[in-house]
Protein backbone atom coordinates (compact mmCIF):
# COMPACT_ATOMS: atom_id res chain seq x y z
CA UNK A 1 0.00 0.00 0.00
CA UNK A 2 3.01 2.53 0.71
CA UNK A 3 4.26 2.43 -2.64
CA UNK A 4 0.94 3.02 -4.03
CA UNK A 5 0.79 6.13 -2.09
CA UNK A 6 4.17 6.92 -3.22
CA UNK A 7 3.59 6.03 -6.67
CA UNK A 8 0.58 8.39 -6.57
CA UNK A 9 1.96 11.18 -5.13
CA UNK A 10 5.08 11.27 -7.31
CA UNK A 11 2.40 11.48 -10.11
CA UNK A 12 0.67 14.18 -8.51
CA UNK A 13 4.14 16.18 -7.82
CA UNK A 14 5.90 15.33 -11.24
CA UNK A 15 2.79 16.93 -12.78
CA UNK A 16 2.66 20.07 -10.75
CA UNK A 17 5.96 20.59 -11.44
CA UNK A 18 5.98 19.71 -15.01
CA UNK A 19 2.92 22.15 -15.21
CA UNK A 20 4.67 25.17 -13.80
CA UNK A 21 8.06 23.97 -15.80
CA UNK A 22 5.79 24.37 -18.44
CA UNK A 23 3.97 27.45 -17.89
CA UNK A 24 6.87 29.70 -16.63
CA UNK A 25 9.68 31.24 -18.89
CA UNK A 26 11.45 31.61 -15.49
CA UNK A 27 11.08 27.84 -14.28
CA UNK A 28 11.87 26.49 -18.03
CA UNK A 29 15.39 28.45 -17.90
CA UNK A 30 16.68 26.85 -14.98
CA UNK A 31 13.93 23.68 -14.80
CA UNK A 32 15.74 21.84 -17.32
CA UNK A 33 18.91 21.41 -15.55
CA UNK A 34 17.75 21.39 -11.68
CA UNK A 35 14.88 19.36 -12.15
CA UNK A 36 15.72 16.05 -13.03
CA UNK A 37 18.03 16.34 -10.22
CA UNK A 38 15.41 17.32 -7.64
CA UNK A 39 12.67 14.70 -8.77
CA UNK A 40 14.58 11.71 -8.22
CA UNK A 41 16.23 13.52 -4.91
CA UNK A 42 12.99 13.97 -3.66
CA UNK A 43 11.64 10.75 -3.83
CA UNK A 44 14.59 9.31 -2.91
CA UNK A 45 14.24 11.33 0.68
CA UNK A 46 10.58 10.17 1.22
CA UNK A 47 12.26 6.11 0.68
CA UNK A 48 14.97 7.58 3.13
CA UNK A 49 12.63 8.43 5.78
CA UNK A 50 10.46 5.11 5.51
CA UNK A 51 13.34 3.47 6.24
CA UNK A 52 14.98 5.75 8.35
CA UNK A 53 17.88 6.07 6.20
CA UNK A 54 19.32 2.78 6.60
CA UNK A 55 19.50 1.00 3.12
CA UNK A 56 20.91 -2.79 2.47
CA UNK A 57 22.05 -2.13 -1.06
CA UNK A 58 25.06 0.02 -1.51
CA UNK A 59 25.88 3.32 -1.99
CA UNK A 60 26.99 2.52 -5.54
CA UNK A 61 23.19 0.59 -6.20
CA UNK A 62 21.98 3.76 -4.70
CA UNK A 63 23.62 5.66 -6.94
CA UNK A 64 23.48 4.43 -10.42
CA UNK A 65 18.97 3.96 -9.50
CA UNK A 66 19.55 8.15 -8.81
CA UNK A 67 21.34 8.40 -12.14
CA UNK A 68 19.04 6.81 -13.94
CA UNK A 69 15.77 8.11 -12.56
CA UNK A 70 17.50 11.70 -13.72
CA UNK A 71 17.50 10.29 -17.23
CA UNK A 72 14.33 9.67 -17.18
CA UNK A 73 13.02 12.67 -15.58
CA UNK A 74 15.42 14.70 -18.33
CA UNK A 75 13.34 12.89 -21.18
CA UNK A 76 10.44 13.33 -19.38
CA UNK A 77 10.94 17.07 -19.49
CA UNK A 78 12.91 17.05 -23.21
CA UNK A 79 9.58 15.35 -24.64
CA UNK A 80 7.10 17.80 -22.42
CA UNK A 81 9.24 21.10 -23.87
CA UNK A 82 8.95 19.55 -27.59
CA UNK A 83 5.08 19.22 -26.86
CA UNK A 84 4.73 15.39 -27.80
CA UNK A 85 2.36 14.29 -25.62
CA UNK A 86 2.52 10.44 -26.25
CA UNK A 87 5.92 10.62 -25.44
CA UNK A 88 5.53 12.36 -22.17
CA UNK A 89 2.57 10.07 -21.49
CA UNK A 90 5.06 7.46 -22.31
CA UNK A 91 7.81 8.51 -20.10
CA UNK A 92 5.35 9.86 -17.02
CA UNK A 93 4.15 5.89 -16.77
CA UNK A 94 7.42 4.30 -17.11
CA UNK A 95 8.50 6.45 -14.32
CA UNK A 96 5.50 6.45 -12.35
CA UNK A 97 5.66 2.24 -12.18
CA UNK A 98 9.40 1.93 -11.82
CA UNK A 99 9.07 4.36 -9.20
CA UNK A 100 6.63 2.01 -7.64
CA UNK A 101 8.16 -1.36 -8.49
CA UNK A 102 11.49 0.13 -7.02
CA UNK A 103 10.54 1.62 -4.07
CA UNK A 104 8.41 -1.73 -3.17
CA UNK A 105 11.47 -3.88 -3.81
CA UNK A 106 13.81 -1.48 -1.30
CA UNK A 107 10.77 -1.37 1.39
CA UNK A 108 10.75 -5.24 1.12
CA UNK A 109 14.19 -6.31 1.22
CA UNK A 110 15.00 -3.58 4.11
CA UNK A 111 12.37 -4.91 6.04
CA UNK A 112 13.59 -7.01 9.13
CA UNK A 113 11.19 -7.22 11.74
CA UNK A 114 7.94 -9.01 11.32
CA UNK A 115 4.52 -10.02 13.56
CA UNK A 116 4.90 -14.01 13.84
CA UNK A 117 2.26 -16.16 15.02
CA UNK A 118 3.30 -18.51 17.77
CA UNK A 119 3.29 -22.28 16.90
CA UNK A 120 4.84 -25.06 15.21
CA UNK A 121 4.00 -24.18 12.07
CA UNK A 122 4.62 -19.90 11.96
CA UNK A 123 3.10 -17.40 9.76
CA UNK A 124 4.34 -13.84 9.07
CA UNK A 125 2.20 -10.59 8.78
CA UNK A 126 3.22 -9.50 4.91
CA UNK A 127 0.18 -6.34 4.61
CA UNK A 128 -2.57 -5.33 6.15
CA UNK A 129 -6.39 -5.15 4.15
CA UNK A 130 -9.18 -3.55 5.71
CA UNK A 131 -9.71 -5.26 9.43
CA UNK A 132 -7.59 -7.94 8.75
CA UNK A 133 -4.11 -9.61 8.00
CA UNK A 134 -2.23 -10.93 4.73
CA UNK A 135 -0.43 -13.70 6.10
CA UNK A 136 2.41 -16.31 4.81
CA UNK A 137 4.09 -19.25 6.03
CA UNK A 138 7.83 -19.25 7.03
CA UNK A 139 10.63 -20.90 7.79
CA UNK A 140 12.67 -19.07 9.88
CA UNK A 141 15.84 -20.98 10.54
CA UNK A 142 16.16 -20.40 5.93
CA UNK A 143 14.84 -16.68 6.14
CA UNK A 144 11.86 -18.04 3.53
CA UNK A 145 8.52 -17.01 3.45
CA UNK A 146 6.42 -19.86 1.41
CA UNK A 147 4.20 -18.58 -1.61
CA UNK A 148 0.85 -19.53 0.16
CA UNK A 149 -1.27 -16.31 1.44
CA UNK A 150 -3.66 -16.26 4.11
CA UNK A 151 -6.13 -13.79 4.75
CA UNK A 152 -7.22 -13.20 8.67
CA UNK A 153 -10.14 -11.25 9.58
CA UNK A 154 -9.05 -9.77 12.90
CA UNK A 155 -12.42 -9.49 14.24
CA UNK A 156 -12.58 -13.62 14.21
CA UNK A 157 -9.50 -13.99 15.37
CA UNK A 158 -9.46 -12.05 18.20
CA UNK A 159 -12.55 -14.29 19.27
CA UNK A 160 -9.80 -17.34 19.15
CA UNK A 161 -7.25 -15.02 20.77
CA UNK A 162 -4.28 -15.34 17.74
CA UNK A 163 -1.16 -15.09 19.34
CA UNK A 164 1.57 -12.51 17.15
CA UNK A 165 5.36 -11.97 18.26
CA UNK A 166 7.17 -9.03 16.56
CA UNK A 167 10.66 -10.98 15.92
CA UNK A 168 13.86 -9.68 14.23
CA UNK A 169 13.90 -11.90 11.16
CA UNK A 170 16.39 -9.89 8.81
CA UNK A 171 15.25 -9.74 5.08
CA UNK A 172 12.89 -12.84 4.24
CA UNK A 173 12.95 -14.12 0.31
CA UNK A 174 9.57 -15.84 -1.22
CA UNK A 175 10.49 -19.00 -1.98
CA UNK A 176 9.21 -21.15 -5.22
CA UNK A 177 6.70 -19.87 -7.37
CA UNK A 178 2.56 -19.95 -7.29
CA UNK A 179 0.97 -22.94 -8.76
Amino acid sequence: MNTVILAVASIVFVILVLAMFLQRPYAMRYGKFVLPVILPFSIGLLLGLKLDYQFKQSLWEIFFFFLVYVLLTALLLFFAMRQNWLLTGLALVMIVISVSRASGYIIASNQTEYLVTQGSSPYVVVDTYKDGFVMMPVDLKRHVILPEVLFVDQAEQIKDSLRLREIKTGPLTVEGKRD
